[in-house]
C-alpha cells in the first residue's frame, strides 16, 4: 500500500510497526486468558514467540497485497505502551478484499481502543488505497469483538460454517462486513 506516512494516528490512538521493545507487552498480553480463547495461539506464549511473532510481522506498505501488522498505542508525543495489535490481510486482493484481525491487551480493555483502531485501519485501507470490502471474522460467543463490529459501523452477513481451525476442532466464524458506501 505504497505511499503510506506512517504511523497512522486518529482519535486518540496510533498504529506503528512493531518492534523488539514489544516483545515484553505482546508475550504477556498472548498469555491472558480472553485472547488464547479465541486466537489460535501457543500455550503458554514466551518471549520467543513473542520475537518471532514481532520478526514476521509484515509492516511493509510499498507491498499492495502484503499482510501489514501494526502495534497499537495512544496517541501521546512519548511512545506508550502497547495497547495491542491490528492487521490488515489480504483475502481476495484482485477484487480489493481485506480482513482486519487485532487483540486488545488486558490493560487496554474496555477503553474503546479496538473501535478507534478498527476503524481507523478500515477507513485508511478503503480512503487511500481502494479497498472496497474491509471484513471481520469472529468467533461466535466473542461478544466483545462483535460490539467492536457493531461500534466500527459494520454490518452482520451471517454465519460461515466451519471455515477455520482453533485448538485442532473446526470452528465456525461470524462474517461482518463495511463498504466504502458505509463510512460516514
Amino acid at each position: 500500500m505504497a505511499g503510506t506516512k506512517l504511523p497512522l494516528r486518529r482519535d486518540g490512538v496510533r498504529c506503528r510497526p512493531l518492534c523488539v521493545l514489544d516483545a515484553e507487552d505482546v508475550a504477556l498480553a498472548c498469555n491472558d486468558s480472553q485472547i488464547q480463547r479465541w486466537l489460535p495461539l501457543p500455550c503458554p506464549y514466551g518471549l520467543a514467540d513473542a520475537r518471532d511473532f514481532i520478526a514476521s510481522a509484515g509492516c511493509d506498505c510499498g507491498q499492495r497485497d502484503a499482510q501489514l501488522t501494526f502495534a497499537i498505542e495512544r496517541d501521546d508525543p512519548e511512545p506508550g505502551r502497547l495497547l495491542g495489535c491490528i492487521s490488515l490481510d489480504p483475502i481476495a486482493p484482485a477484487h480489493r478484499v481485506f480482513q482486519i484481525g487485532y487483540w486488545i491487551a488486558p490493560w487496554a480493555r474496555r477503553q474503546r481502543v479496538a473501535v478507534r483502531a478498527t476503524r481507523l485501519l478500515a477507513e485508511w485501507a478503503i480512503r487511500s488505497h481502494g479497498v472496497e470490502r474491509v471484513e471481520l471474522r469472529i468467533s461466535p460467543g466473542n461478544d466483545a469483538s462483535a460490539g467492536v463490529a457493531r461500534g466500527c459501523g459494520f454490518t452482520f452477513e451471517g454465519t460461515m460454517r466451519q471455515v477455520a481451525y482453533h485448538r485442532d476442532q473446526r470452528i465456525d466464524l461470524d462474517l461482518y462486513s463495511l463498504l466504502p458506501r458505509e463510512l460516514t
